[in-house]
């Protein structure tokens, strides 16, 4: 144990299979608010993630464009591709970087704390020392070309994303409930305008302002020791620089704005195709320390979302003309949170047609079950009545048309869903819980889902930076979502009072806003031609000198954007982690040849492979195919037999896998007299894959082929 840190804080995850849990630990700097969160997940990965807390006040992207900086060197290694050929050299997947609305996380991946180990000073070199200079940030954030056009890599991811509709609608939506003091109302990305007025000088302060030791939380999960030594042997010889960092930031978001509008609020997003657009509700949600009120909202928010029989879809979705596509529903981890409801595929264009359509169709329906006529009050789950179709068109776009319909099932569900359905609401609650549970293990070690410990610990710290519940806190809680399954069970055993008074308090309750994002065809067209008449302008106004000062500033930037690392620096680098050391799970793997089964039509195939990991919980297993020797013509057809994989189909397979499928189910075999094969309808297979497996899926290419568990 370094004597630079002293243990913090011990807590622990749990495991989702009944297994140990997963033990947290945070090792705090004596002299510092640097902290190292070590969490101890079995398994061959090692994560390694730094998590910065950033902020911005405009629409310039400076979190986002320091991001993209990192990467092009540092004061110490300035040599874009070092990082990454260092990540390699020690078995590890190049760095990676996400910008969040308020905090930046920079993550590694590896095989090894000593590879970890190895990688950690190149990435806090580049993290805390990255080379800001004019030749970067021209290729990187943003420049105008000898022909005039605006490029950069930072303004290009930008211009595809600010226009499209979750991008409008989401901006719109936070800039209509958060003040302009909050980091949530404005775009962290950048947007193309603003862009382009950045400066390398504000990207410089920014850099001094938020990266710093004292607002860094270096998170390790996966295969580490309790207290790795290697990691902290590294951060002993970069003592002096922490000791002296900055003092820490302190940045409490204000609270949301004291009045929303009350009407819908109406936006356009750029579209020469869709027809069909959103509506989108908010509300505030409880405070970002406030686990139990949160998870209970997510339990409550995924029924309504996810359930095919819940009020909502029934209401919206499930019904002979839709009123929306899909449904986007979920509590936002904002400071505070927000319950943000989004309509997809809302029919702007055409629906009248489209419900006279639907109408004029007769519905089918199994034999013997009752007549179906157009929804019911029952089958909408409200007291309006939608038994007539033009009280269903008529009006469908009036300002508080679908804000009618939301809260009638919101009150519906309320005062009498939950009572008459209170046995399977009960019952969803508990196998989501389950299967939550059992897949946790997959979700764990994931960068990118929300549900993953490095984003739950990244939070955490964020949330001790920037919320003002914590602001008073002498320390930060990490693992604050550590036992979320054992909260979940507990909350799955409230009464129906508990839930009923829910949903009053935090939507009937609270104010709600409400927009449209719209299609609009024209709008791409305008952002174009304004894209040419700005190209045009600037060619007619620059002079020669110009012309050719812009142009030798441009080969100098893309010179610089080649890997030239020098070979005694590479063969400098410490040895590659031994492999055999890596803590690799068991597993076992045959070949099959499919193309000499005598029953079955000859496969196009030939070799095959499966492999198999087996577990305590859940095992899973990979069959692959191999595409080298398959014949051109059936290549087209490729993405229709993945579709037949995943698809409910009937089988025809023989009467010994059959007998061997089906002897521990309830489902009847068709067995005809004389025959070797036996079909199996889509029902029968859909219900022995349900019984036998929890998911399976089917990929073209050589990184999933057909991955199945169970």
């Amino acid at each position: 144990m370094s004597n630079n840190y002293a243990l913090e804080q011990q807590s622990s995850y749990e495991s989702g299979s009944g297994n140990s849990d997963y033990p947290v630990r945070v090792y705090k700097h004596k002299r510092t608010e640097f902290r190292v969160v070590v969490c101890q997940v079995p398994g061959p990965i090692c994560h390694l993630a730094m998590c910065i807390p950033t902020v911005c006040l405009d629409h310039k992207g400076k979190p986002h464009t320091l991001e993209h900086m990192v990467f092009c060197g540092s004061e110490k290694y300035p040599y874009r591709g070092y990082i990454d050929a260092v990540s390699s050299h020690n078995l590890g997947q190049p760095l990676n970087a996400s910008t969040y609305d308020d905090m930046t996380v920079f993550k590694y991946v590896g095989l090894s704390q000593e590879g970890a180990a190895n990688v950690l000073p190149v990435v806090l070199d580049h993290i805390m020392h990255p080379l800001i200079q004019d030749s970067q940030f021209a290729t990187e954030v943003y420049h105008v070309d000898q022909d005039g056009r605006q490029q950069g890599v930072v303004l290009s991811e930008m211009s595809d994303f600010a226009y499209r509709e979750h991008a409008v609608r989401s901006l719109n939506m936070r800039q209509l409930i958060f003040p302009p003091t909050s980091t949530y109302a404005w775009e962290c990305g950048g947007l193309p305008q603003s862009i382009e007025s950045l400066s390398i000088d504000e990207v410089i302060d920014y850099h001094k302002e938020f990266y710093s030791y004292n607002n860094l939380t270096l998170i390790l999960i996966g295969a580490y020791d309790e207290c790795p030594a290697a990691i902290f042997s590294v951060l002993d010889g970069l003592d002096d620089e922490i000791s002296a960092a900055p003092p820490p930031l302190s940045r409490p978001m204000p609270p949301m704005l004291p009045k929303w509008s009350k009407g819908r609020k109406d936006f356009l997003f750029a579209s020469e195709k869709s027809q069909t657009g959103s509506m989108t509700f908010a509300w505030e949600g409880p405070p970002a320390e406030d686990i139990e009120t949160r998870v209970a909202l997510e339990m409550l928010i995924d029924y309504l979302k996810t359930d095919q029989g819940s009020p909502l879809r029934k209401r919206f979705t499930h019904r002979p003309v839709p009123i929306a596509g899909g449904i986007e529903f979920g509590l936002l981890n904002y400071i505070p949170t927000a319950i943000v409801l989004s309509f997809t595929e809302v029919p702007f264009v055409a629906y009248i047609s489209h419900a006279a359509a639907a109408a004029a169709t007769p519905v089918k329906r199994r034999v013997g079950a009752p007549a179906m006529t157009y929804p019911s009050p029952a089958d909408t789950c409200g007291p309006l009545d939608l038994s007539k179709l033009h009280d269903d068109v008529n009006g469908l776009f009036a300002s508080n048309y679908y804000r009618k319909q939301l809260v009638s099932m919101l009150t519906y569900f309320a005062e009498h869903w939950l009572s008459e359905h209170w046995q399977h609401f009960c019952s969803y609650l508990s196998k989501r819980t389950a299967c939550i549970s059992a897949k946790f293990a997959d979700v764990a070690m994931s960068q990118k889902d929300q549900q993953g410990i490095l984003y739950k610990l990244s939070r955490d710290a964020v949330i001790h930076r920037l919320s003002p519940g914590s602001a008073s806190a002498a320390q930060p809680t990490f693992g604050s979502h550590g036992h979320l399954f054992s909260l979940r069970r507990e909350l799955g055993q409230r009464d129906c009072a508990f839930w009923k008074a829910l949903v009053q308090k935090w939507f009937l309750n609270e104010r709600m806003l409400h927009i449209a994002t719209i299609p609009d065809p024209k709008m791409g067209i305008q952002i174009e031609a304004e894209r040419n008449l700005a190209q045009r302008s600037y060619m007619e106004n620059i002079n020669p000198a110009e012309l050719k000062a812009m142009q030798t500033r441009l080969e100098k930037a893309l010179e610089s954007t080649k890997v030239n690392i020098p070979h005694d620096l590479l063969a400098a680098l410490p040895p590659t982690p031994d492999i055999a050391l890596v803590q690799m799970p068991q597993f076992t793997g045959y070949n099959f040849n499919h193309s000499t089964d005598s029953l079955l039509v000859e496969s196009p195939f030939g070799m095959g492979r499966v492999l198999v990991v087996p577990g305590e919980v859940e095992s899973k297993f990979q069959i692959s195919f191999p595409l080298a020797g398959l014949s051109s013509e059936l290549w087209p057809y490729l993405p229709l037999f993945v579709k037949l994989v995943t698809t409910q189909v009937g089988l025809v397979i023989p009467h010994t896998v059959a007998d061997t499928v089906l002897q521990d189910s309830c489902i009847m075999s068709i067995k005809p007299s004389g025959m070797l094969l036996l079909y199996l309808n889509s029902e029968q297979v859909d219900g022995a894959m349900s019984e036998a497996l929890t998911e399976h899926k089917a990929f073209i290419g050589d990184l999933y082929g057909h991955d199945s568990s169970g």
